[in-house]
């Protein structure tokens, strides 16, 4: 009997040892294998709960870079977003109700021209370095009027008195209705959205403006 306990002993000695190889083989197979470490869960995106007209591209400007454009609504400064390289267009979205351009000019300087429309088809005036401008100007009454007008061949023209000075550098486009043909519509009734090109008015009427005298605009309704 002692002879058999002891031939049995040496047996499960001998699977331990096996059992303990095969553990490290394992567990060396694993590491080589470079299996994935566990990681803690990506926190989950905070939603924003903006619309897709919120959601706008580029940098944030209170003030555009050639012009020196500022848009308000309320007297609240309305947020800009650059949607090019060059500065030279950009994106906001307002709420239904008027709103007011500010721009930095002097006396001296040349007008501001307005082309305003319901779709980019406008941006085609732009080619290259520069934008042609399309007709002539719209001049409303002498002094400043609300009203924008909508017109592929002529563009809103404001010259010193038809601009409200705000400040010694700083003149005000307030803008409450929209101006189509013969209809005149309160912005608080138009679904928008609005695009511009605002610009330096040449002298002697010129049609071209060359870059840095005009940008581009989209407007959007909240």
């Amino acid at each position: 009997m002692a002879g058999r306990h002891s031939i049995w002993t040496k047996i499960g000695g001998v699977l331990s040892g096996v059992a303990a190889f095969v553990t490290a083989v394992t567990g060396l197979y694993l590491a080589f294998r470079g299996e994935p470490t566990p990681v803690s869960p990506s926190p989950t995106p905070i939603s924003t709960d903006v619309t897709p007209s919120e959601s706008l591209r580029g940098n944030v400007y209170e003030r555009t870079p050639w012009l020196g454009l500022e848009l308000r609504q309320q007297n609240q400064l309305v947020e800009l977003r650059s949607s090019d390289d060059s500065w030279s267009q950009f994106e906001a979205t307002l709420a239904a109700e008027p709103f007011e351009l500010t721009v930095t000019r002097t006396a001296d300087d040349p007008a501001i021209g307005i082309l305003a429309w319901q779709d980019d088809s406008i941006f085609d005036c732009v080619r290259g370095d520069q934008f042609f401008i399309p007709g002539t100007g719209i001049a409303g009454a002498k002094f400043a009027v609300p009203i924008l007008y909508f017109d592929k061949e002529g563009f809103n023209y404001y010259h010193t008195e038809r601009l409200k000075r705000i400040a010694d550098d700083r003149y005000s486009i307030f803008v409450s209705t929209i101006g189509m043909r013969d209809l005149e519509l309160p912005l608080t009734r138009f679904k928008g959205p609005i695009y511009l090109v605002v610009f330096r008015v040449p002298e002697e009427f010129d049609i071209v403006v060359s870059r840095h005298n005009f940008e581009l605009f989209t407007l959007r309704r909240k």
